[in-house]
């Protein structure tokens, strides 16, 4: 709409008539933004890998970019099942898994004894965050400040990786930085893999949570204040190993602790990073159970997804119990 000091689109100036395409009825272009920063509820990936994997984080509004080694030269994404991504190469193939806390897995293939042993994942962190190494996982943390310590808002498992024989290779993950832009960088170093083992798969997740992810199978992971009366509304209480009957991820904990966290929304979070918080935990329970990966771990990680799933669509802010799953 034309405001009254916008200049006129046609000026006398002498005998001529001056014309101008300047807009009228806008600002200086300093307002507030058209757009705000929004949730997200599952990561986004994309059809062509350079703009980067769009993941969520546990601080509400805020997301990281996870970037591809060698994205320039790999394919656009052939889709899979529960919109899953491949993209391709010569020597390395990848394939993104989102899961239904915002977080996602990423699989990395080495076809050949040529293929790069050593990946450079690019971390592009919200501003006020940096990564951290936690151990054997790196974590996204925000700075700390006078009164206000750091806080975990995301980490990246402990990478594993396996030959084609099933054996288990070592793993260095390390920080780094990266030029091409301008932002951190996860590094995995593989160990050395015979020359008739391949393919490796090398394996590592991005969760969207509060601690520091277990290291490996039996670790328990971070100690935790218990959760009185903690029971799942949104699913069986625990996950059982069909070829293993005494091997079972329990998720009574993680239930009782999306509860609580539903109890303090909207003081003190949002009831999407209590779900996708969610999925980190039960994921974790997957982890100290099954270890990273194998089918009793992928079959415990679909469970957890069927739970959060359910959560994010039946659970509601402040502590209301709705009725339990069938």
């Amino acid at each position: 709409m034309v405001q009254p000091n916008d200049p006129p689109r046609v000026a006398p100036i002498g005998g001529a008539r001056v014309s101008s395409s300047t807009p009228q009825g806008e600002g200086p272009g300093n307002g507030a933004p058209l757009a705000a920063g929004r949730e997200r509820s599952v990561a986004a990936l994309p059809p062509v890998v350079t703009d980067g994997i769009h993941a969520a984080t546990a601080w509400p509004g805020k997301s990281i970019v996870i970037h591809l080694p060698n994205e320039r030269e790999l394919t656009a994404a052939n889709w899979g099942d529960g919109g899953a991504a491949a993209y391709g190469s010569g020597p390395v193939d990848y394939v993104a898994i989102p899961d239904a806390g915002g977080g996602v897995d990423i699989r990395m293939v080495r076809k050949s004894f040529i293929s790069p042993s050593d990946f450079s994942l690019g971390v592009r962190v919200p501003d006020g965050t940096h990564l951290r190494q936690a151990g054997q996982a790196v974590v996204v943390e925000t700075d700390a400040s006078p009164g206000k310590p750091p806080a975990i808002i995301g980490a990246f498992s402990i990478p594993e990786a396996r030959d084609g024989a099933g054996n288990a290779i070592a793993v260095s993950p390390s920080i780094g930085t990266s030029y091409l832009y301008q932002q951190s960088s996860l590094d995995l170093n593989v160990g050395q893999v015979g020359l008739l083992n391949f393919p490796v798969t090398i394996s590592v997740a991005y969760r969207v949570t509060t601690s520091a992810p277990p290291i490996a199978q039996g670790d328990p992971g971070p100690k935790r204040p218990p959760v009185a009366d903690a029971r799942c509304v949104s699913g069986p209480t625990e996950f059982r190993s069909g070829d293993n009957p005494s091997g079972a991820a329990d998720f009574t904990s993680s239930c009782g602790r999306l509860a609580a966290c539903m109890s303090a929304v909207p003081a003190r979070t949002s009831a999407l990073t209590c779900e996708n918080t969610f999925m980190a935990d039960l994921s974790s329970a997957c982890v100290s159970a099954f270890g990273h990966d194998g089918p009793d771990y992928e079959a415990c990680l679909s469970a957890a997804n069927g739970h959060t799933r359910w959560a994010k669509e039946n659970m509601l802010p402040g502590g209301a119990i709705p009725t339990a799953r069938n």
